[in-house]
């Protein structure tokens, strides 16, 4: 499969979060110190960054730190309404964890994402959230909308020429869906397979982050290149 632009869209999993951590380049000795250095590590070891060195294609990562899925289907959608190019796209979609909201500030307008009481900005911002997942948050119904979410978004992809691939790091307690778009690791939600494998960067060095290690975003980025070339 050819295509001229990869664009791919979920939380700090998909951007390559951790591996800018000047922690991380530490523990491996790297020599990196920079921002600027950092961050392109980063994006060139995410499973984006090596995905498009097997396709041979430029890419944008729009991954994006605490993201939760309503934030991620609103960027794929703002990002892609108005495209309208010949060039053949593929886009990968990571849905996040199930219990992260986002919230719109009526008097700012801004988009905020909610990871956690620590990622809340404010007090009203904390009990907003402290009321959503003790009296609010259903899994199983967060579980149905993402899926509803990703029925809705491929098809639409699907009608503007757009190939899609998705990936689940979180279901919960629930199914891993498997086959179309979805991408197939051993039955097992992304989240659960980088864990099990020990492909976490906790997993490899000292610096304390489950987010996913070079190894594990290169497996990613074969898995998907292998569903590729098997359509």
């Amino acid at each position: 499969m050819t295509y001229d632009l990869l664009l791919s869209f979920g939380c700090s999993f998909t951007l390559g979060g951790g591996l800018n951590s000047l922690h991380y380049h530490k523990c491996i000795d790297s020599g990196l110190t920079r921002s600027k250095d950092l961050d392109h590590y980063m994006l060139e070891h995410s499973f984006p960054g090596y995905l498009s060195r097997q396709l041979g294609c430029d890419y944008i990562n729009y991954g994006t730190s605490c993201a939760g899925n309503d934030f991620i289907f609103k960027k794929v959608y703002d990002t892609l309404s108005s495209h309208n190019t010949d060039k053949k796209v593929l886009v990968t979609i990571q849905s996040s964890i199930l219990s992260r909201i986002l919230l719109n500030d009526a008097d700012s307008g801004e988009s905020i994402n909610i990871n956690g009481f620590d990622t809340a900005r404010n007090d009203e911002q904390k009990q907003y959230y402290g009321l959503y997942v003790t009296k609010f948050f259903d899994e199983k119904k967060e579980y149905a909308k993402v899926m509803q979410q990703f029925d809705v978004y491929t098809t639409w992809l699907k009608s503007k020429n757009i190939d899609v691939v998705c990936l689940m790091h979180d279901t919960g307690p629930y199914k891993m869906p498997t086959g179309g778009h979805f991408i197939d690791f051993n039955g097992a939600s992304l989240g659960a397979f980088i864990s099990h494998n020990k492909l976490r960067l906790c997993d490899s060095t000292t610096f304390n982050d489950s987010h996913y290690s070079p190894q594990g975003n290169e497996i990613i980025a074969n898995t998907i290149y292998q569903h590729l070339n098997l359509k």
